[in-house]
C-alpha cells in the first residue's frame, strides 16, 4: 500500500491529472490530493454557497475546470483559485454528453499498487477486493 487517508470525507468522482486527484469535497470546495504522497494539496471555494453545486469538475487538455450552464472557470493547478474561462461560457448547455460516477464514495475503495516487476510504470487500481481495476 502507497498510502491511506483519512482527510477525504465525502461523496467525489475523482478526476486524474498527472499525479494529482481532484475532486469536490462535501463543503463544496475544489480539492486537489497528490497521488504519490495521499497528502491534500489544496481546498478552495470557487463559487457562492447556493451556486457551488451546479458546477461540474472535468479534465481536457490537461487542465482542470468547472463548469455550470452559465460559466466555466479554469483551475489553477498549484493554488485551486478559478478564473472565468470566457470562450467557455455556456459550455456544459452544449457540448457535455456523458458523465461518470455512481454517487458512492469512491476513493474508499481504491487502492493502487504500482508495477516494479515489469519496468513499465503500470498502475492497477481495484475495489480492495481482488476484483481488477
Amino acid at each position: 500500500m502507497l498510502w491511506t487517508s483519512d482527510e477525504i470525507k465525502s461523496y467525489i468522482v475523482p478526476h486524474y491529472l498527472n499525479s494529482s486527484m481532484f475532486f469536490g469535497n462535501i463543503s463544496g470546495k475544489i480539492c486537489k490530493l497528490d497521488l504519490d504522497s495521499g497528502k491534500i494539496q489544496f481546498e478552495e471555494k470557487f463559487a457562492g454557497v447556493f451556486t457551488r453545486s451546479r458546477f461540474s469538475l472535468f479534465i481536457s487538455n490537461n487542465k482542470a475546470y468547472l463548469t455550470s450552464k452559465k460559466k466555466t472557470l479554469l483551475v489553477d493547478q498549484q493554488t485551486g483559485a478559478s478564473s472565468e474561462a470566457e470562450n467557455l461560457a455556456g459550455y456544459a448547455e452544449h457540448h457535455i454528453t456523458t458523465a461518470c460516477g455512481v454517487g458512492m464514495d469512491q476513493i474508499s475503495n481504491i487502492t493502487a499498487i504500482s508495477g516494479h516487476g515489469s519496468g513499465d510504470g503500470t498502475m492497477v487500481a481495484t475495489g480492495g477486493l481482488g476484483d481488477g481495476g
